[in-house]
């Protein structure tokens, strides 16, 4: 158990930063006149990146 612990415990620690990271504290860019620039769909793409990545360290955590 400690083994996977240690091993999937990083994957879901990353996961999480790659998630939330765009809008807490590394913002990208803002929207201007109601229009969203491309920056503002990467931020987007990377929340849905670290959920994926956060899930798979948490699935990895359980499964043997």
């Amino acid at each position: 158990m400690f083994r996977r612990l240690f091993a999937s415990l990083p994957t879901i620690v990353f996961g999480v930063l790659i998630a939330v990271a765009p809008q807490a504290f590394a913002h990208v860019c803002e929207v201007k006149d109601n229009m969203p620039m491309a920056c503002h769909y990467t931020a987007q793409a990377e929340l849905g990146i670290g959920v994926v990545i956060a899930l798979l360290g948490i699935i990895a955590l359980f499964c043997s």
